[in-house]
Protein backbone atom coordinates (compact mmCIF):
# COMPACT_ATOMS: atom_id res chain seq x y z
CA UNK A 1 0.00 0.00 0.00
CA UNK A 2 2.96 2.32 1.14
CA UNK A 3 4.57 1.47 -2.63
CA UNK A 4 1.17 2.23 -4.31
CA UNK A 5 0.98 5.77 -2.44
CA UNK A 6 4.60 6.61 -3.40
CA UNK A 7 4.39 5.82 -6.84
CA UNK A 8 0.93 7.59 -7.31
CA UNK A 9 2.48 10.95 -9.30
CA UNK A 10 3.23 8.18 -11.68
CA UNK A 11 0.03 6.31 -12.18
CA UNK A 12 -0.39 7.88 -15.53
CA UNK A 13 3.20 7.70 -17.29
CA UNK A 14 3.15 4.01 -15.70
CA UNK A 15 -0.04 3.36 -17.45
CA UNK A 16 0.91 4.85 -20.94
CA UNK A 17 3.95 2.74 -20.97
CA UNK A 18 1.77 -0.24 -20.60
CA UNK A 19 -0.09 0.41 -23.37
CA UNK A 20 2.55 0.74 -25.70
CA UNK A 21 4.53 -2.50 -24.75
CA UNK A 22 1.24 -4.40 -25.18
CA UNK A 23 0.47 -2.32 -28.08
CA UNK A 24 2.79 -0.86 -30.41
CA UNK A 25 5.25 -4.43 -31.33
CA UNK A 26 2.27 -6.53 -31.38
CA UNK A 27 0.23 -4.32 -33.96
CA UNK A 28 2.70 -4.95 -36.83
CA UNK A 29 3.14 -8.45 -36.33
CA UNK A 30 -0.42 -9.84 -37.31
CA UNK A 31 -2.11 -9.73 -40.79
CA UNK A 32 -5.02 -6.98 -41.10
CA UNK A 33 -8.39 -8.63 -39.88
CA UNK A 34 -10.90 -9.16 -42.76
CA UNK A 35 -14.18 -6.86 -43.44
CA UNK A 36 -14.05 -4.02 -40.84
CA UNK A 37 -10.70 -2.86 -40.79
CA UNK A 38 -9.29 -4.33 -43.91
CA UNK A 39 -12.48 -1.98 -45.33
CA UNK A 40 -11.26 1.35 -43.53
CA UNK A 41 -7.46 0.45 -44.55
CA UNK A 42 -8.93 0.65 -48.30
CA UNK A 43 -11.25 4.07 -47.46
CA UNK A 44 -8.23 5.39 -46.87
CA UNK A 45 -5.75 3.75 -49.47
CA UNK A 46 -8.05 5.41 -51.71
CA UNK A 47 -8.78 8.86 -50.13
CA UNK A 48 -5.31 9.27 -50.08
CA UNK A 49 -5.44 8.74 -53.84
CA UNK A 50 -8.64 10.41 -55.03
CA UNK A 51 -8.37 13.42 -52.51
CA UNK A 52 -11.76 13.47 -51.98
CA UNK A 53 -12.01 14.10 -47.99
CA UNK A 54 -15.88 13.46 -47.41
CA UNK A 55 -16.75 10.64 -48.91
CA UNK A 56 -15.22 6.81 -48.69
CA UNK A 57 -14.39 5.12 -51.68
CA UNK A 58 -14.27 0.95 -52.13
CA UNK A 59 -12.89 -0.48 -55.14
CA UNK A 60 -13.05 2.89 -57.37
CA UNK A 61 -16.50 3.47 -56.01
CA UNK A 62 -18.43 5.11 -53.95
CA UNK A 63 -18.45 2.54 -50.70
CA UNK A 64 -21.96 1.93 -49.94
CA UNK A 65 -21.44 -0.59 -47.02
CA UNK A 66 -19.13 1.79 -44.95
CA UNK A 67 -21.26 5.10 -43.97
CA UNK A 68 -19.85 6.33 -41.03
CA UNK A 69 -18.33 9.95 -40.89
CA UNK A 70 -14.62 10.23 -41.80
CA UNK A 71 -12.42 10.89 -38.72
CA UNK A 72 -10.87 7.75 -38.16
CA UNK A 73 -10.34 7.62 -42.00
CA UNK A 74 -8.47 11.10 -41.99
CA UNK A 75 -6.53 9.63 -39.16
CA UNK A 76 -5.12 6.48 -40.70
CA UNK A 77 -5.02 8.81 -44.14
CA UNK A 78 -2.08 11.13 -41.70
CA UNK A 79 0.02 8.35 -40.58
CA UNK A 80 -0.02 6.65 -44.17
CA UNK A 81 1.58 9.79 -45.38
CA UNK A 82 3.72 9.84 -42.24
CA UNK A 83 4.67 6.02 -42.17
CA UNK A 84 3.58 4.29 -45.66
CA UNK A 85 1.09 1.93 -46.44
CA UNK A 86 1.60 -0.76 -43.61
CA UNK A 87 -0.52 -2.59 -40.70
CA UNK A 88 2.03 0.09 -38.43
CA UNK A 89 0.11 2.88 -39.82
CA UNK A 90 -3.54 1.57 -40.33
CA UNK A 91 -3.27 0.40 -36.30
CA UNK A 92 -1.51 3.56 -34.65
CA UNK A 93 -4.47 5.42 -34.57
CA UNK A 94 -6.28 3.05 -32.46
CA UNK A 95 -3.28 3.01 -30.17
CA UNK A 96 -3.29 6.57 -29.77
CA UNK A 97 -7.09 7.14 -28.72
CA UNK A 98 -6.31 4.08 -26.42
CA UNK A 99 -3.61 5.74 -24.50
CA UNK A 100 -6.20 9.00 -24.22
CA UNK A 101 -9.47 6.60 -22.99
CA UNK A 102 -6.94 5.31 -20.12
CA UNK A 103 -6.08 8.72 -19.13
CA UNK A 104 -9.60 9.99 -19.20
CA UNK A 105 -10.92 6.85 -17.50
CA UNK A 106 -8.59 7.27 -15.13
CA UNK A 107 -9.42 10.61 -14.71
CA UNK A 108 -13.35 9.87 -14.25
CA UNK A 109 -12.36 7.22 -11.68
CA UNK A 110 -10.19 9.20 -9.41
CA UNK A 111 -13.06 11.59 -9.54
CA UNK A 112 -15.61 9.18 -8.36
CA UNK A 113 -13.36 6.99 -6.12
CA UNK A 114 -9.68 8.31 -5.57
CA UNK A 115 -6.36 7.65 -7.43
CA UNK A 116 -5.24 4.16 -6.60
CA UNK A 117 -8.67 3.25 -7.27
CA UNK A 118 -8.57 4.53 -10.19
CA UNK A 119 -5.13 2.70 -11.42
CA UNK A 120 -6.29 0.04 -9.91
CA UNK A 121 -9.04 -0.04 -12.23
CA UNK A 122 -6.66 1.10 -15.34
CA UNK A 123 -4.75 -2.05 -14.52
CA UNK A 124 -7.39 -4.61 -14.60
CA UNK A 125 -8.50 -3.21 -17.65
CA UNK A 126 -5.28 -3.32 -19.19
CA UNK A 127 -5.90 -7.39 -19.49
CA UNK A 128 -9.44 -6.91 -20.62
CA UNK A 129 -9.52 -7.72 -24.54
CA UNK A 130 -12.52 -5.47 -24.54
CA UNK A 131 -10.01 -2.34 -24.41
CA UNK A 132 -6.70 -3.82 -25.81
CA UNK A 133 -7.64 -6.31 -28.46
CA UNK A 134 -9.15 -7.11 -31.60
CA UNK A 135 -11.83 -4.31 -32.98
CA UNK A 136 -10.19 -2.05 -30.18
CA UNK A 137 -7.21 -0.85 -29.27
CA UNK A 138 -4.66 -2.91 -31.62
CA UNK A 139 -6.82 -2.76 -34.77
CA UNK A 140 -8.04 0.16 -37.16
CA UNK A 141 -11.56 0.61 -36.26
CA UNK A 142 -13.97 2.81 -34.75
CA UNK A 143 -14.24 1.77 -31.24
CA UNK A 144 -11.11 2.98 -29.48
CA UNK A 145 -11.78 6.53 -31.35
CA UNK A 146 -15.56 6.60 -29.98
CA UNK A 147 -14.64 4.92 -26.35
CA UNK A 148 -12.39 7.49 -26.27
CA UNK A 149 -14.71 10.73 -27.00
CA UNK A 150 -17.80 8.58 -25.23
CA UNK A 151 -15.46 8.34 -21.62
CA UNK A 152 -14.06 12.51 -21.75
CA UNK A 153 -17.89 13.10 -22.51
CA UNK A 154 -18.94 10.89 -19.16
CA UNK A 155 -15.40 13.05 -17.24
CA UNK A 156 -16.39 16.30 -17.86
CA UNK A 157 -20.86 15.03 -17.64
CA UNK A 158 -19.36 14.26 -13.79
CA UNK A 159 -17.16 17.11 -13.88
CA UNK A 160 -20.29 18.83 -13.79
CA UNK A 161 -22.86 17.19 -12.09
CA UNK A 162 -20.53 16.54 -8.67
CA UNK A 163 -18.85 19.98 -8.63
CA UNK A 164 -21.38 22.62 -11.00
CA UNK A 165 -18.53 22.99 -13.22
CA UNK A 166 -20.44 25.13 -15.88
CA UNK A 167 -17.23 24.16 -18.30
CA UNK A 168 -17.64 20.16 -18.19
CA UNK A 169 -21.05 20.77 -19.48
CA UNK A 170 -19.72 22.27 -22.63
CA UNK A 171 -16.99 19.58 -22.58
CA UNK A 172 -19.61 17.21 -22.85
CA UNK A 173 -21.46 18.75 -25.46
CA UNK A 174 -18.36 19.12 -27.53
CA UNK A 175 -16.72 15.13 -27.05
CA UNK A 176 -20.62 14.18 -27.76
CA UNK A 177 -20.26 16.11 -30.77
CA UNK A 178 -16.90 14.46 -31.60
CA UNK A 179 -18.13 11.41 -31.08
CA UNK A 180 -20.59 11.78 -33.43
CA UNK A 181 -17.81 12.17 -36.05
CA UNK A 182 -16.12 9.14 -34.28
CA UNK A 183 -19.11 6.73 -34.92
CA UNK A 184 -22.24 8.69 -36.25
CA UNK A 185 -25.30 7.74 -34.29
CA UNK A 186 -23.24 5.75 -31.33
CA UNK A 187 -22.23 9.09 -30.05
CA UNK A 188 -25.40 9.30 -28.22
CA UNK A 189 -25.06 5.94 -26.18
CA UNK A 190 -24.12 7.72 -22.97
CA UNK A 191 -26.77 10.25 -23.00
CA UNK A 192 -30.06 8.06 -21.86
CA UNK A 193 -27.27 7.01 -19.02
CA UNK A 194 -26.48 10.82 -18.39
CA UNK A 195 -30.35 11.48 -18.25
CA UNK A 196 -31.21 8.62 -15.82
CA UNK A 197 -28.53 9.90 -13.18
CA UNK A 198 -30.26 13.42 -13.12
CA UNK A 199 -33.25 12.03 -12.69
CA UNK A 200 -31.74 9.83 -9.34
CA UNK A 201 -30.05 13.35 -8.44
CA UNK A 202 -33.20 15.74 -8.83
CA UNK A 203 -30.67 17.70 -10.91
CA UNK A 204 -32.72 18.43 -14.04
CA UNK A 205 -33.55 21.90 -12.87
CA UNK A 206 -29.86 22.65 -12.79
CA UNK A 207 -29.34 21.94 -15.96
CA UNK A 208 -32.29 23.41 -17.59
CA UNK A 209 -31.78 26.26 -15.79
CA UNK A 210 -28.79 26.62 -16.95
CA UNK A 211 -27.60 27.83 -20.65
CA UNK A 212 -24.64 26.04 -20.28
CA UNK A 213 -26.55 23.00 -20.96
CA UNK A 214 -28.44 24.34 -23.50
CA UNK A 215 -24.93 25.98 -25.33
CA UNK A 216 -23.43 22.13 -24.99
CA UNK A 217 -26.89 20.53 -26.44
CA UNK A 218 -26.27 23.25 -29.57
CA UNK A 219 -22.78 22.23 -30.26
CA UNK A 220 -23.21 18.81 -30.01
CA UNK A 221 -25.92 19.00 -32.61
CA UNK A 222 -23.98 21.91 -34.63
CA UNK A 223 -20.64 19.21 -34.96
CA UNK A 224 -23.10 16.64 -35.89
CA UNK A 225 -25.00 18.63 -38.19
CA UNK A 226 -21.63 19.70 -39.80
CA UNK A 227 -21.27 16.08 -41.48
CA UNK A 228 -25.05 16.00 -42.32
CA UNK A 229 -24.46 19.23 -44.03
CA UNK A 230 -21.14 17.93 -45.86
CA UNK A 231 -22.76 14.89 -47.04
CA UNK A 232 -26.11 17.02 -48.00
CA UNK A 233 -24.13 19.16 -50.46
CA UNK A 234 -20.87 17.17 -51.44
CA UNK A 235 -22.15 13.35 -50.62
CA UNK A 236 -22.25 10.92 -53.42
CA UNK A 237 -26.27 9.40 -54.69
CA UNK A 238 -26.24 6.56 -55.96
CA UNK A 239 -28.87 4.31 -57.48
CA UNK A 240 -30.17 1.69 -55.19
CA UNK A 241 -29.59 -1.34 -57.16
CA UNK A 242 -25.73 -0.54 -57.00
CA UNK A 243 -25.58 -0.30 -53.17
CA UNK A 244 -25.77 -3.11 -50.52
CA UNK A 245 -28.51 -1.84 -48.70
CA UNK A 246 -30.55 -0.41 -52.03
CA UNK A 247 -29.60 3.07 -50.24
CA UNK A 248 -29.41 6.27 -52.10
CA UNK A 249 -26.66 8.09 -50.25
CA UNK A 250 -24.81 7.15 -46.97
CA UNK A 251 -26.93 8.87 -44.82
CA UNK A 252 -29.61 6.72 -45.38
CA UNK A 253 -27.33 4.25 -44.84
CA UNK A 254 -26.32 5.65 -41.77
CA UNK A 255 -29.28 6.41 -39.66
CA UNK A 256 -31.88 3.69 -41.68
CA UNK A 257 -30.08 0.52 -42.15
CA UNK A 258 -27.19 0.51 -39.49
CA UNK A 259 -29.99 1.66 -36.91
CA UNK A 260 -33.60 0.92 -37.43
CA UNK A 261 -33.01 -2.38 -39.53
CA UNK A 262 -30.11 -3.40 -37.27
CA UNK A 263 -32.24 -2.98 -34.67
CA UNK A 264 -35.54 -4.21 -35.93
CA UNK A 265 -35.29 -5.94 -39.05
CA UNK A 266 -34.44 -9.76 -38.50
CA UNK A 267 -33.22 -10.41 -41.56
CA UNK A 268 -30.22 -7.35 -41.62
CA UNK A 269 -27.45 -8.36 -43.06
CA UNK A 270 -28.65 -11.79 -44.21
CA UNK A 271 -29.82 -12.49 -40.72
CA UNK A 272 -26.58 -12.89 -39.20
CA UNK A 273 -27.22 -10.92 -36.32
CA UNK A 274 -28.75 -13.11 -33.25
CA UNK A 275 -32.11 -11.55 -31.40
CA UNK A 276 -30.79 -12.39 -28.25
CA UNK A 277 -32.34 -9.63 -25.42
CA UNK A 278 -30.50 -11.56 -22.75
CA UNK A 279 -26.98 -10.50 -25.03
CA UNK A 280 -25.48 -8.68 -22.05
CA UNK A 281 -26.23 -11.36 -19.53
CA UNK A 282 -24.67 -13.84 -21.71
CA UNK A 283 -21.37 -12.42 -22.35
CA UNK A 284 -20.58 -10.81 -19.21
CA UNK A 285 -21.31 -14.93 -17.93
CA UNK A 286 -18.82 -16.11 -20.61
Amino acid sequence: MRFLKAISPYYIPIIIIAICIYTLYPISRFDVIEWDEARNGVNAYEMFHNHDYFNLYYGGKPDSWNAKPPLLTWCILICYQLFGFNEFALRLPSVLFTIGFFIYYYKLMRLLAGEMIAFACCVVLLSCKAVLGIHVGITGDFDALLLLFLTASAYHFYRFALYNKNRGLLLTGLFTGLAFYAKGPAAFLYLPGFALYLTYTSKWATVLKNKYGWIAICIALAIAGTWIGLQTIYGHSTMPGDTMYGSENSLEVLFFHDIVRRFGSMDFDHGKYIRDYAFVITNLDI
